[in-house]
C-alpha cells in the first residue's frame, strides 16, 4: 500500500515540475497565478476555453480576438 502512495506522490511531483509555461499580459505580468501548463499549446487552450467564442442570435459570433491578443504563453525560464 505504501508503494502506491509512493508512486502517486511521485506523479504528482513530475506532472507540477513538467509544468512550465504561464501566460502573462502584453506587460509581463504572470496572470492566472494558479495555473501553469505543460507546454505552449496547452496554455492556450486554457485560454479558449476562459474566453470562449461567444455566438449572437443574429448569427454573428465575438471571436474575443481582442482579449485574447493581450495574453501569452511563455516558459517559466525564458531568458
Amino acid at each position: 500500500m505504501s508503494r502506491d502512495i509512493g508512486s502517486q506522490l511521485q506523479t504528482i511531483k513530475f506532472t507540477t515540475m513538467n509544468k512550465n509555461w504561464i501566460i502573462e499580459d502584453e506587460f509581463g505580468n504572470h496572470c492566472f497565478p494558479q495555473e501553469s501548463f505543460k507546454d505552449y499549446e496547452d496554455g492556450w487552450e486554457f485560454l479558449y476555453v476562459k474566453f470562449p467564442v461567444i455566438y449572437f442570435e443574429d448569427g454573428t459570433q465575438d471571436d474575443q480576438e481582442e482579449e485574447l491578443d493581450s495574453y501569452f504563453v511563455v516558459h517559466k525560464n525564458r531568458g
